[in-house]
């Protein structure tokens, strides 16, 4: 960090009222001048003058409080971090408020660091977006197509979401996971959700898969990897992909979810997977790794390929380029990728016609990083913006299950033949069928009973909830005399998973 003593500073301050070229500059010296301090940032000159500071502080003011765990904004215009403010605690327990320096979890926003990595050795030659994928990982089962890098990069694999398959098979997520385990889950699965580029479906699957291939092609981790060609090239000195749950990150925020007294810590400290996660970093750093995108300092071609979008066997072109989506907000192209994980939320919009990049790290489970973010756009965009949209430049697409009502409940002697124990081996679990005053639930290790709703035609809708939509549906089998050997289970993102009748 740059030193200076006051009346540097304060020449330096008073410089910015010049214009534009001393905001600028005094941007790109003192970036720590826009940042927390305390509960609220202290802003520069410039944004003292300018409209819109406050309109941020607006935006971000249900967080500033001491009591309170918050979120990081970033302003980034032509390339320049303009304002970088922090509202609320990044450590209840220590006091430490959030600053732009806070070091936070981004989740699924590590994807794109992922794809790059991918790109970068694509480049080099050392593989080819187009090799079979076992070329690699040849402990996963050959499905009958070729699943492509390309496949893992634009989630068109069909490959089965691991998460998914984890909250399945009751494997709780603070449990410590390596990458072994992970690696074996997902080449346990028999079969597919869909034949390779035939759909697009978001996977974490594919992008853990793609750091486990960056890992066998270099002989180093994706940590080592991307240290060495993303992050230190472009001075990213607080950037790092979390592998190691013991490592110790110096101003790292914790995160928190809502408790009725208040908030309980939220985050999974023993998770250390990364490529589709486990990226920590700060709005300082994505920055810099935002201007590499104006300015490319990672060679010949690298931008081009980072947002070439993919494309469907059929031709149809998809938003998904690598790691990162292609979009619209209120008339203007977008480049975004959010991610929400183990209480953090996280969420990059770029407008590169307006060359504007609004940053938003969140600590907290419930904040929406995603409409925060689109606040911030609303604001320094007001004159180059449509009229307003309901919907966000990002945020979760809903499950594909319909609702659980329709056909009446089956008499409890006809549910009864249903009632028996069923076990996987592709998740090496066991779901149990009891009946109860509430008729057929589904019962698993370490979770509560949920509801088997009668669709009809011995299908059954899992869950349902107080919008009766239904987390997953089983089908049921019979063998030739009539008898229940089975069912195949379909979920939001898991498709086919055959569970069979214990004896």
């Amino acid at each position: 960090m740059l030193r200076t003593d006051r009346r540097t500073l304060q020449n330096l301050m008073l410089a910015v009222r010049s214009g534009p070229v001393a905001f600028r500059l005094i941007s790109v010296i003192l970036p720590v001048t826009t940042v927390a301090i305390g509960l609220v940032a202290a802003p520069t000159a410039a944004a003292q003058q300018g409209p819109t500071a406050a309109d941020v502080d607006a935006v971000f003011s249900a967080y500033a409080s001491p009591r309170s765990p918050g979120c990081v904004v970033g302003v980034v215009q032509a390339g320049e971090l303009i304002l970088a403010r922090g509202y609320g605690m990044a450590d209840l327990e220590q006091g430490r408020p959030l600053s732009a320096g806070s070091v936070m979890s981004v989740g699924s926003m590590a994807k794109q660091f992922t794809a790059a990595s991918i790109a970068l050795l694509a480049a080099d030659g050392v593989l080819s977006l187009d090799d079979d994928v076992r070329r690699f990982l040849p402990e996963l089962p050959d499905y009958g197509s070729t699943i492509t890098v390309r496949h893992l990069l634009h989630h068109t694999s069909g490959i089965r979401n691991y998460y998914y398959l984890m909250g399945l098979a009751s494997i709780p997520f603070e449990d410590v996971q390596t990458d072994d385990d992970r690696l074996s889950l997902i080449a346990r699965q028999r079969a597919i959700n869909f034949e390779p580029g035939t759909e697009h479906e978001y996977t974490n699957s594919g992008y853990f898969l793609l750091s486990k291939i960056v890992e066998r092609a270099t002989g180093r981790s994706l940590r080592e990897y991307a240290e060495e060609r993303i992050f230190r090239p472009l001075g990213m000195t607080d950037t790092h992909f979390h592998d190691d749950r013991r490592m110790l990150v110096p101003n790292r925020a914790t995160s928190y979810g809502p408790a009725p007294d208040g908030f309980d810590r939220a985050e999974y400290y023993n998770w250390e997977g990364v490529g589709d996660v486990g990226l920590m970093t700060t709005v300082e750093d994505l920055a810099r790794w935002d201007r590499n995108f104006r300015d490319n300092r990672l060679g010949d071609g690298f931008i081009d390929a980072m947002l070439t979008r993919g494309r469907l066997e059929s031709g149809a072109e998809l938003d998904y380029a690598l790691g990162l989506y292609h979009g619209m907000y209120r008339g203007l192209a977008t480049v975004w990728h959010g991610g929400a994980f183990s209480g953090f939320g996280a969420q990059m919009l770029r407008f590169p016609e307006a060359e504007f990049t609004a940053l938003v790290l969140c600590n907290l489970a419930t904040a929406n990083a995603a409409s925060l973010a689109n606040q911030v756009a609303d604001i320094y965009l007001a004159d180059r913006l449509a009229e307003p949209s309901p919907r966000v430049a990002g945020g979760p697409r809903p499950a594909a299950f319909p609702s659980a009502t329709g056909s009446a409940p089956l008499e409890p002697a006809r549910l009864a033949e249903f009632v028996a124990r069923y076990y996987s081996d592709e998740l090496d679990a066991t779901m149990e069928l009891v009946l109860g005053d509430a008729g057929l639930m589904m019962r698993r290790r370490g979770e509560p009973d949920q509801p088997f709703s009668y669709l009809g035609d011995d299908a059954f809708g899992v869950g349902g909830g107080p919008r009766g939509m239904l987390l997953g549906r089983s089908q049921f089998r019979r063998d030739a005399a009539g008898r229940i050997e089975g069912f195949v289970f379909d979920a939001y993102r898991v498709s086919g998973l055959w569970f069979g009748r214990v004896p």
